[in-house]
């Protein structure tokens, strides 16, 4: 578990780990085991203030290692992770696509010295339909990169013009911890000091 220099001084100093991981494409499947886990963790802490004086809510690892996935479930997990009332730490390894966006929704954002992140544009996929359908398509995937363009001018120093600039000159752009450390994708570069293990 990692140590972020935070000290409990209630009973659930040594509980169970809290640490979740998310090492596949996300999907459906992927994001509904991760945010029933999310929910059940905020329910065992709702329950224990109840009865525990000064309760403090251990926070939430969320260790990222994918290659992203689909938009939607994207959007519905950034949406889990914001809300949390027990603080979630998301902690970079390897963060693609979906996975850059899901590492920015923490609470408090992580990489190590040797992660990688990638950004690229929301991907379409119009399919062999009408005219009518693949314009449909097309109409959302703008819509779904505008929210997701919103959330990253909101939560980092990310600009309109750096990325204008980076989907017009490359497919993907790849980020290595210091860039993310200096566009305020992560808050932190782990080093050995900050964790007894992962």
């Amino acid at each position: 578990m990692i140590v972020f220099n935070e000290t409990s001084n209630t009973s659930n100093a040594e509980t169970k780990s809290r640490t979740i991981f998310l090492k596949d494409d996300l999907t459906s499947e992927t994001m509904s085991d991760i945010v029933e886990k999310i929910y059940n963790f905020n329910q065992e802490d709702a329950d224990a203030e109840v009865w525990v004086k000064d309760y403090y809510r251990e926070p939430i690892q969320l260790v990222i290692n994918t290659h992203g996935g689909d938009a939607y479930c994207c959007l519905s997990l950034i949406d889990v992770i914001e809300s949390s009332i027990t603080p979630i730490y998301t902690i970079a390894l390897n963060a693609f696509s979906a996975g850059l966006f899901i590492l920015i929704a923490g609470h408090k954002r992580f990489a190590y010295k040797r992660s990688t992140m990638m950004y690229h544009q929301v991907q379409v996929d119009p399919g062999y339909g009408d005219l009518k359908s693949i314009k449909h398509e097309i109409e959302e995937s703008k819509r779904i990169e505008g929210i997701i363009k919103e959330f990253l001018f909101e939560k980092t120093k990310l600009t309109p013009e750096l990325l204008e600039l980076v989907d017009t000159t490359d497919k993907e752009w790849y980020i290595d911890a210091n860039e993310a450390l200096s566009y305020g994708i992560i808050d932190q570069i782990l080093v050995k000091e900050d964790r007894t293990s992962i």
